[in-house]
């Protein structure tokens, strides 16, 4: 597993981070703009990691503003891929609001008063009415994979 996500890696070449939301799922998030012949040899490095260790998916993350989109979401459709989102960012800059007082309370899975059990089921009301599409992972899966990423487990 690690040398096929090791290849991933060097082949990535600091255009995409690596996702990994192992044991469900590996992605790609691009960084920087890539042509298409390292793009080809990333997807093909990811499939390849997927199919070796059983996952149920691999996903691509790609920015629209890239010069290489419509060819990049061409060779993705083509190999079998589908559109799962289409994400718009925005933001705001905060150095000029003034600071005012939080309405909100905070607690980690590590605390005594939040089970895991209130945690997923606080996480799933608050992504009902989202704008993001549903996941197609469970509740126990998506919070596995946050659990990996996060270097937890």
């Amino acid at each position: 597993m690690s040398e096929r996500m090791n290849e991933l890696g060097t082949k990535s070449n600091n255009s995409f981070s690596i996702l990994n939301g192992m044991p469900s799922y590996v992605g790609l998030e691009q960084k920087e703009a890539v042509v298409l012949e390292i793009f080809s040899q990333l997807v093909a490095e990811l499939l390849a990691v997927g199919e070796n260790n059983k996952l149920s998916r691999v996903s691509v993350h790609l920015q629209k503003s890239s010069d290489n989109y419509e060819k990049h979401a061409s060779y993705l459709e083509q190999h079998g891929f589908e559109m799962f989102t289409s994400s718009v960012e925005y933001y705001k800059e905060l150095f000029e609001e003034n600071e005012e007082e939080a309405h909100f309370s905070y607690f980690t899975l590590e605390d005594s008063i939040l089970t895991e059990q209130k945690f997923k089921d606080l996480w799933k009301r608050v992504m009902q009415g989202s704008g993001n599409a549903v996941s197609t992972l469970s509740m126990d899966e998506q919070l596995q994979s946050v659990k990996h990423e996060l270097g937890g487990e």
